[in-house]
């Protein structure tokens, strides 16, 4: 099943979460999603690479002692290729590192700002301040 396809995508998964009563596990909407046949093998058999992709990655990135990752990606693409900080050997690929985490926090902020305003519209006073960044 592709997301973008018409009927079918982002608003089965949606109008399955509301089914399933709009309060349950991300675990428990996938198995459902899975059981209904929302997606064929082929693309199981794919999620499977994806899974173990995004184990590697989430381990490779984790923070260290330090409290930095131990390795980030030094380009864009679908593919990219991930450096361990100590091989990195060029200011190009600091500089991306710096301008690429630097970008995310930045749409992070905007994201936090913006539930903050929702939950503010919704209950009015009372909710948490959420700190300005500085540049």
């Amino acid at each position: 099943m592709r997301l973008e396809d018409p009927g079918t995508g982002k608003r089965r998964i949606v109008d399955l979460f509301t089914d399933l009563g709009g309060a349950v596990t991300m675990r428990h909407l996938a198995r459902e999603a899975i059981g209904r046949g929302f997606w064929s093998e082929a693309e199981l058999d794919g999620a499977v690479l994806g899974w173990a992709v995004k184990q590697c990655r989430d381990v490779i990135r984790s923070e260290g002692e330090n409290g930095l990752p131990f390795a980030v990606p030094v380009e864009k693409g679908p593919h990219p290729v991930w450096k361990q900080l100590t091989l990195i050997d060029s200011l190009e690929e600091a500089n991306f590192v710096l301008q690429e985490r630097a970008a995310a926090v930045v749409a992070d902020h905007a994201k936090l700002l913006e539930l903050q305003r929702y939950f503010v519209r919704r209950f009015g006073g009372g909710i948490s301040s959420v700190p300005m960044l500085v540049y």
